[in-house]
């Protein structure tokens, strides 16, 4: 089911390209990882947010990998959301995600 929004991650049309890569990261399947990291290097700024955007959904430390190399683009935008998404990664302590799940955990004890 991947290939077909890998390969339009290569289309000449960049609104094409970040559509494919929104699609991939909501799909959540790690495999597109690596496409999703070489978008970052993408000459387009939408079709690198959307690329980054994708990783950020997706779990492991390959997609960690890709947000700490997007954190080192030259664009500012770009590098503050990587820190951010590198912030509230599911797996990093103090995270967003792990703050509220440790909050319904809490929630659930309380009414038991």
């Amino acid at each position: 089911a991947l290939s077909p929004l890998l390969e339009v991650l290569r289309h000449p049309e960049a609104q094409r390209r970040a559509h494919a890569a929104d699609i991939l990261g909501l799909l959540g399947d790690p495999a597109a990882v690596p496409a999703l990291t070489e978008a970052l290097l993408d000459d387009t700024w939408e079709v690198q947010f959307a690329a980054l955007s994708a990783l950020g959904h997706l779990p492991g430390e390959d997609a960690k990998r890709g947000i700490e190399q997007a954190a080192q683009l030259t664009d500012p935008r770009l590098r503050a959301v990587a820190q951010r998404l590198l912030t509230d990664r599911p797996e990093q302590p103090g995270s967003l995600r792990e703050r509220v799940k440790q909050r319904r955990e809490q929630g659930e004890r309380s009414q038991a």
